[in-house]
């Protein structure tokens, strides 16, 4: 049987792209897997029509100003230094 990952959204920042209704959303999640197991971390995601839509695995990332930009508010807002390498 295939194992399954549930994503808890905790924390999110996002920015509109300059084409259609996108956006790329920095998200501070907890992944629950199927097992009983989970843990914390962050993710690239966007969003289109108020609906996440995952690729795969992978976003697209616009430009390193944009990633910056994400980053920054999530510091700002007090959530940007979670590591889930130390104790959070």
């Amino acid at each position: 049987m295939a194992k399954a990952t549930r994503v808890q959204v905790i924390k999110e920042t996002s920015e509109k792209l300059k084409s259609g209704d996108w956006f790329l959303c920095l998200q501070w999640c907890l992944y629950v897997h199927s097992e009983g197991t989970s843990e914390h971390g962050y993710r690239f995601i966007y969003r289109h029509n108020n609906k996440l839509r995952a690729m795969r695995g992978q976003s697209r990332i616009p430009s390193v100003a944009m990633m910056q930009r994400l980053i920054q508010t999530t510091q700002t807002e007090g959530w940007g230094s979670f590591d889930t390498e130390k104790s959070l």
